[in-house]
């Protein structure tokens, strides 16, 4: 009985470990021999639509090219796939990593611009001048100044850009070196090609970073005219937006932790010297942290201004008698509480404002400052609640007015009980703008991201964030308690 027990023990645990050992197979020659591994893949990418048709693989789903090695490296994954031109500056070989191999996948890795259906003629211009470019010579130039040169000292050549005219509005992920963001602006293959196609066309191009899953959203709800992200050619994709003609005919990659290689460690002081060096000083990257900062500061300042301002009105409603009044409020605050802030970014984004041409800050703000009016209106109205009614009555029988009344007895020991909270609420604020990124603000969370995309260094740039996220939270915290103090 005992020894039955301790065999369906190690049953139980090898099926729950999930992943085998990666070192314990010598070769892995194709997909068949990932079945048992823990598989890193981009969510929502080819790579992760075809995988997932086999049923038999362990997948995780990430975000970015840069993570899915860094999962590899760190043992997080066994083993990732993807497009092979991650192996493009993401120098493999330094970071202990190495190709298994190399192929086609799915529907054979061909790369098209996706046009929204509507924009027939666009596409129809983009083939004319692909065609045009393949014949003359640019396009093997092209070709060979981002995928076969060296592409990490590569510049997209200077040429007369359209300022005036309808802009082509160009849906993009942060990917090294197809297209990418540094701090001298956008950069890659399919960023110069998409400027040149702008001069073709006599229009200016807008480029727009999103995350790749966003990207169809994006397309679907008119904020881009067409994504450019090396997006591989599917049926599925075909039936809900336009490709162009091929462009690019790429091979997907597994890539693998190199086992007979140790990877070299210097000392600490060496390494955070050279964290330092390459992620923030090398093409001036800590400009991305301040133009990030900034934007985090701006929507976080205007969300709780306005915010304050819901709130006041939310706490009114809520303390009104008459329920034609009190009952919208109570409905709002209840979605508000029940719906994570992240989705409703998503729903103001992508469907109220849809159809308009808000930019996305101002959409942030304003899905930010209805949130955050929506929890301190309650902490507006549980501190007012919570002063005993006799201060109300003692002042009115003193001869003040209602509104006297409230601001010189009421509102101070109000505001007392009120700040603790209202910290608390603005800090967590501040906080939640780091979701901003995926509606294409680059706030402080995505230059992390953009410099990890370059740097494929998954621990710097985010210690480096966090203590700017600390920094702004205690500052805020410390400048609520001084008024705290103030408040007789």
């Amino acid at each position: 009985m005992k020894l039955k027990f301790l065999v369906l023990l190690s049953i139980i645990l090898t099926a729950c470990s999930g992943s085998k050992d990666a070192g314990s197979q010598n070769e892995i020659k194709d997909y068949d021999d990932l079945v048992g591994y823990k598989v890193a893949v981009i969510n929502g990418a080819m790579q992760d639509i075809e995988l997932s048709k086999r049923g038999d693989l362990n997948l995780l789903r990430l975000a970015s090219p840069a993570e899915l090695l860094a999962a590899v490296e760190s043992g997080r994954a066994d083993y990732c796939v993807e497009d092979s031109t991650s192996c493009i500056g993401s120098h493999i070989e330094q970071r202990g990593l190495r190709v298994e191999f190399s192929n086609n996948l799915g529907e054979g890795g061909r790369v098209a611009l996706g046009f929204r259906k509507e924009h027939t003629e666009l596409c129809r211009q983009f083939n004319e001048f692909l065609s045009e470019i393949k014949a003359n010579g640019v396009y093997s130039e092209i070709n060979a100044r981002w995928m076969t040169d060296d592409a990490e000292s590569a510049r997209v050549p200077e040429f007369p850009l359209p300022t005036e005219g309808e802009p082509i509005r160009v849906g993009m992920i942060n990917s090294f070196p197809t297209g990418f963001i540094s701090s001298d602006g956008f950069a890659g293959f399919e960023i110069e090609m998409m400027r040149r196609f702008g001069c073709y066309v006599g229009r200016p191009v807008e480029f727009i970073c999103y995350d790749f899953n966003a990207l169809s959203a994006a397309l679907m709800t008119g904020k881009v005219d067409v994504i450019a992200c090396f997006l591989f050619i599917t049926s599925e994709r075909a039936e809900k937006m336009l490709f162009s003609d091929v462009y690019y005919v790429s091979k997907t990659a597994c890539f693998g932790k190199d086992n007979s290689t140790e990877k070299s460690k210097g000392k600490f002081f060496t390494t955070i010297k050279d964290s330092f060096y390459s992620n923030l000083i090398v093409e001036d990257r800590w400009k991305l942290i301040t133009k990030g900062l900034w934007e985090t500061v701006v929507i976080s300042f205007f969300a709780i201004v306005f915010g304050i301002l819901v709130g006041i009105l939310l706490c009114l409603m809520r303390m009104s008698r008459k329920p034609f009044i009190w009952k919208p409020a109570k409905v709002l605050i209840d979605i508000m509480q029940g719906i994570p802030i992240l989705v409703f970014l998503m729903i103001m984004f992508y469907i109220i404002f849809a159809s308009s041409h808000t930019s996305a800050r101002v959409v942030a703000i304003i899905a930010f400052a209805i949130n955050f009016g929506a929890y301190i209106s309650e902490v507006f109205r549980s501190g007012i609640m919570s002063i005993d009614k006799g201060q109300t009555e003692a002042g009115l029988a003193m001869g003040f007015g209602k509104v006297q009344t409230f601001s010189l007895f009421v509102a101070p020991q109000a505001l007392k009980k009120m700040i603790p909270v209202f910290k608390s609420e603005t800090i967590s604020l501040i906080k939640n703008t780091s979701i901003v990124g995926y509606i294409a603000i680059q706030d402080l969370t995505k230059a992390s991201d953009i410099i990890r995309s370059r740097t494929f260094d998954a621990f710097f740039p985010l210690i480096i964030v966090s203590i700017i996220y600390f920094i702004l939270a205690w500052l805020l915290g410390k400048g609520l308690d001084r008024m705290s103090k103030l408040i007789k």
